[in-house]
């Protein structure tokens, strides 16, 4: 759950390298950048995923015309003594070419990604945290993806970030993030003059160039 005090700015931070803070971009509406960063270290962030595509790294039941990856997102949950999450396992067809695993990269994340936000959205985390679809998650791990798959481009400086003291502005005129739910891909933006109310943007096309469709038929969950 993103805290006012965990606003920062474009003014201190080098955002390619900064795993942590919430920031407020101009084409992207607020960003958390620890769902934007591809690799959280401990082997199962949207990064490692994209890597067990491309190789075709199979981590199931081997076939002779499918390889199984495994994708997870977890959060820590009653005062960080116990990890829940959720886990799903893929059996994915090989030999596809580089558009097609794109999508499914994609794909795969965006399914995990609305399960876990469904479920900290429920009746008994929810009284813990009202981070459950908060209108940064679905875009910051949208992020997180493409991040994967083009490391060389600096995708936050693309988004425009504002600086803290914008940054802050917008939390104190508009209230906490958290309060304002976004299951869609289309990002939240705020007036930066105080005045209107925020509205649903137009993903930036750097941001969209991923059809998801054609993913259809390419994999499938593993239960």
């Amino acid at each position: 759950m993103s805290k006012r005090q965990d606003v920062i700015g474009a003014d201190s931070y080098d955002f390619e390298t900064t795993k942590s803070g919430l920031i407020y971009t101009k084409l992207c509406g607020w960003i958390d950048l620890g769902h934007a960063y591809p690799s959280n270290g401990k082997g199962d962030g949207a990064a490692y995923l994209w890597r067990k595509i491309v190789s075709e790294r199979n981590e199931g039941n081997p076939s002779s015309d499918t390889f199984t990856v495994k994708y997870q997102q977890k959060m820590s949950a009653f005062r960080r003594n116990l990890s829940v999450g959720i886990l799903k396992k893929y059996s994915i067809r090989k030999g596809l070419n580089i558009v097609q695993k794109r999508a499914v990269f994609l794909s795969i994340v965006l399914d995990v990604s609305n399960d876990f936000e469904a479920l900290q959205a429920n009746w008994l985390f929810s009284k813990l945290t009202n981070s459950g679809f908060s209108a940064e998650d679905l875009i910051s791990n949208l992020i997180s993806v493409y991040r994967s798959i083009n490391p060389n481009i600096n995708y936050i400086d693309h988004c425009k970030p504002v600086d803290k003291t914008t940054a802050l502005q917008i939390w104190d005129n508009y209230g906490e993030i958290g309060n304002i739910k976004n299951s869609t891909l289309s990002p939240y933006l705020f007036p930066l003059n105080a005045k209107g109310k925020p509205e649903k943007g137009a993903l930036p096309d750097f941001l969209n160039t991923i059809n998801i469709r054609k993913a259809e038929s390419l994999y499938e969950e593993v239960k």
